[in-house]
Formats: C-alpha cells, sequence, structure tokens
C-alpha cells in the first residue's frame, strides 16, 4: 500500500506531475469541486488559477483579470465577481498586488473552505486601520425606544407638595471617531461585526463586494480619524456613507455588476501603499 498522502501545499505541489502536457490534481481537490456549490463561473475560474499554478508547478502566481477572462471566456467583470466569491470562500488567497495583477493562491485542502456558511464571510482587514489595535467582537447597535405616550398632569390638591418633574430625556453622548474607537477597544468590541444588517443589505441582496465595503471602511476612517465631528452611532453613519456611496467609489454596469470607479482606483492603490508602507 501507498504511504498516505500529507495534504500540506509544498507537498502537493511537489507532488503534482508533469508530463506530455499534463498535470496531475490530488483526487480530493476534484471530489470536493464536483459536490461543491459553486456556480459555473465560479467553478471555471478557480480552475483557470489552478491552470496557472499547477499547470506550471507553482503553489501561486501574479495573475491579471484579463488573462482569467481571456482563458474561461467570461467577461472581465463576471471574472472580477467570481474571484472576489472564491476569496471570500477561502478557495484562493489574494497577495501583492502589482500593475499586472495580483498573486493568487488556490487552496488546495478542501476543509479549509469556508463553503459551508453560503455567504462570504467579512473581512478581517475591516477592523485594520492606522490607529491602535481592535479586538473583540461588537454587537449590532441597541436602539432603545422610550415611550412617547403623553400622559395627563395629575393635579394637585392644595397643602400637597407638586410631584417632581420627570428627568428630561438625556442627549445621546457624542464622541470622534477617534475616542469612539478607543472606546470600543477598551470595551473588546469589534467595530463592525459579520450579522451587521449592512452586510445582509448590501452583500447578499445588492451583491455589492465585501472588498469594496472595506475600502470604503478604510476611506472612511482616514476622512474622519483626525476630525473633530461628533456622532452618536458611528456604524449608522457608515452604514449611511455605503448606501448612499458617499464617496463614488463604486458603480454599476449594464448587467448590474459593481466595478470600481477612478476615484475607488485611487482609493485602492492609496491604502495598499498605507498598509505596504
Amino acid at each position: 500500500m501507498s504511504e498516505p498522502f500529507e495534504h500540506t501545499l509544498a507537498n502537493i505541489v511537489e507532488g503534482v506531475v508533469q508530463s506530455a502536457g499534463f498535470y496531475q490534481m490530488p483526487n480530493a481537490l476534484e471530489d470536493a469541486l464536483l459536490s461543491s456549490p459553486l456556480t459555473f463561473r465560479q467553478e471555471r475560474v478557480f480552475r483557470a488559477v489552478l491552470r496557472k499554478t499547477l499547470g506550471f508547478n507553482k503553489p501561486s502566481d501574479c495573475i491579471a483579470t484579463s488573462q482569467l477572462s481571456a482563458m474561461t471566456g467570461i467577461d472581465v467583470a463576471d471574472v472580477r465577481k467570481a474571484l472576489n466569491d472564491l476569496v471570500g470562500f477561502r478557495m484562493i488567497e489574494r497577495g501583492r498586488r502589482t500593475k499586472l495583477g495580483a498573486f493568487l493562491t488556490p487552496v488546495l485542502v478542501p476543509v479549509e473552505w469556508a463553503l459551508q456558511t453560503g455567504r462570504i464571510t467579512l473581512n478581517t482587514t475591516l477592523n485594520r486601520v492606522n490607529h491602535p489595535a481592535q479586538t473583540g467582537r461588537i454587537t449590532p447597535h441597541k436602539i432603545q425606544l422610550q415611550n412617547t405616550k403623553k400622559t395627563k398632569p395629575v393635579p394637585v390638591e392644595k397643602g400637597d407638595t407638586p410631584a417632581a418633574k420627570p428627568a428630561s430625556r438625556k442627549r445621546s453622548a457624542t464622541l470622534t471617531l477617534s475616542e469612539w474607537m478607543t472606546q470600543e477597544r477598551e470595551a473588546g468590541r469589534e467595530l463592525l461585526s459579520a450579522d451587521d444588517p449592512l452586510f445582509a443589505s448590501e452583500c447578499d441582496r445588492g451583491k455589492l463586494p465585501v472588498e469594496y465595503i472595506t475600502l470604503c471602511w478604510h476611506e472612511f476612517v482616514a476622512r474622519h480619524i483626525e476630525s473633530r465631528k461628533r456622532q452618536a452611532d458611528w456604524r449608522q453613519t457608515f452604514r449611511n456613507c455605503v448606501r448612499q456611496d458617499w464617496y463614488k467609489l463604486w458603480a454599476i454596469d449594464r448587467n448590474g455588476v459593481f466595478f470600481l470607479t477612478t476615484a475607488g482606483k485611487m482609493a485602492e492603490r492609496r491604502h495598499a501603499e498605507g498598509e505596504a508602507a
């Protein structure tokens, strides 16, 4: 009997057999693809990435979306959307970006995929900003509704002490973004949680890629982190920023697919350079 195959990236790449124009793919990987809920475009893009990496005995490669489009016959915008989905499913790891494309690494161990969640998971870079480290988890902001029913004044009899006036409604405390982020960090909460209604409404129903919301978050923080502007609920302010596209970072093509505008590409490059620094 043959020895058990060690499912590690190095061993899989090393074990790929290339001869006469063929390459061998692990059975576990092929079986996982056959039973996966991927769409036609998602699977074809994933296989194209495999061809550009395993096909040349490399664990990763710098690949442009235009290359994947030419290989698969799928429109560039649809390739970009499928690629974003695969990154969210943890089937592909996206690394450093260059002028020619981004470094893509296929995840060859199916048990590490996140297909069972049924949705793209929140990118942890959402909470990575140039500010003291944020830790923990935040729950959605809870709004307490006050009873607005008016009560009739109680008549005061002679000699009675007038009843004390009810305490006036206290105005919600307002904080700058920097103060709010520090407060949430000390409380051990994330700035945004994966179950925030923003992701259900914009990502699931509106199909806005999670990485676009991540980009908007970086731009939002960069514009407000040193500002004296004060808000009672910075999460809701950011939700409004995304839903109304304050910074005009994206647009929608004829097929209803989101793409980055010039302003969005400039912001992406600016924040990518900031992270690299």
